[in-house]
């Protein structure tokens, strides 16, 4: 989640494998999972948009968040599934996608949610892409193959998808992942960032 090159990763794991060696994993003032203040705001920033910045990182999370909203793992196979917006990236210019989500910096913020993502497999998330709501529920769960991860069968209950349910949705969402790891995460607040969205319009 902080969005690392592949060489500081691997520094990080060595010293992580050298602390459960010689027993200081655990050391409150040394431990290499401790994670600074300022890793923690990295991590923060780039939850906002998570699957912009690193694909494959925000499907592990999403797995992750998955079986903690299955009470178990489900042990999906991260090659058998991929990330989906249910808000389209790239809606048409006409429809209920515009009609749930007229104001444009808000619907930019927001596709790029953790409350907007599922998990779909590559044929559901190619065939759903800029559908409408109804025609993308269909498509998830009228062919479903196999186990479906209850990130995604949860969408099944919800008759709409508005700006209030996708903040919830990434509210709770957040509240899990700060749980699981350990985050201090109350610096994600949206109303900041559509404010922060809407000056740099502004000014262009």
């Amino acid at each position: 989640m902080l969005c690392i090159g592949a060489g500081k990763r691997a520094t990080r794991f060595a010293a992580v494998l050298a602390a459960l060696e010689d027993g200081s994993i655990f050391d409150p003032e040394r431990s290499p999972c401790l994670l600074t203040s300022d890793e923690q705001r990295h991590i923060t920033y780039n939850l906002r948009n998570l699957h912009e910045r690193h694909p494959q990182t925000c499907k592990l999370v999403l797995l992750r968040l998955n079986d903690e909203l299955a009470g178990e793992p489900q042990n999906l196979d991260p090659v058998d599934w991929t990330v989906e917006h249910i808000l389209p990236q790239s809606p048409g210019r006409n429809g209920l996608w515009r009609e749930w989500f007229p104001d444009n910096d808000e619907r930019e913020l927001l596709t790029q949610s953790l409350g907007n993502l599922v998990l779909v497999r590559r044929n559901q998330n190619d065939r759903a892409s800029n559908q409408d709501f109804f025609r993308k529920k269909a498509i998830y769960f009228k062919h479903a193959q196999g186990d479906m991860p209850v990130i995604t069968r949860e969408i099944s209950t919800f008759d709409t998808w508005t700006p209030d349910q996708v903040r919830a949705r990434e509210e709770r969402f957040i509240e899990i992942i700060s749980r699981i790891w350990r985050l201090d995460l109350s610096a994600m607040r949206r109303g900041d960032d559509l404010e922060m969205a809407r000056r740099r319009r502004r000014a262009v």
